[in-house]
């Protein structure tokens, strides 16, 4: 628990966040049901957060997007982004939509 305190509360806006990936777990990387020990390849194979910054290389503009217009959207600047795995062969997720509440993840395969 200290460590992660630390993680989030020593780092400007690491407490807020910056990627949340659904990842299924027939992915080619989680069917090989190993751990690589090597973020790059893990977070393919896990639905994963990370506090702190977000992908700003994702966005059309970038690199041409100003910082101002960035923190206008929400988009969270961090020196830290650290992924967590929290993917499940049971995890369900559910999404509040216009037409009410939809089972978009259900036992870890997308639902959608």
């Amino acid at each position: 628990q200290k460590h992660l305190e630390n993680l989030l509360y020593k780092n400007t806006n690491a407490c807020y966040l910056g990627e949340v990936a659904l990842v299924d777990k027939n992915s080619p990387i989680a069917k090989l049901n190993r751990t690589y020990f090597e973020t790059l390849f893990d977070e393919n194979g896990s639905c994963h957060i990370a506090p702190g910054d977000g992908f700003r290389k994702c966005l059309p503009e970038y690199p041409n997007i100003d910082e101002a217009v960035l923190q206008k959207r929400g988009f969270n600047s961090s020196l830290i982004h650290v992924d967590m795995m929290i993917g499940t062969n049971d995890l369900n997720i559910e999404a509040n939509t216009n037409e009410g509440k939809k089972l978009i993840f259900k036992n870890g395969k997308f639902n959608i």
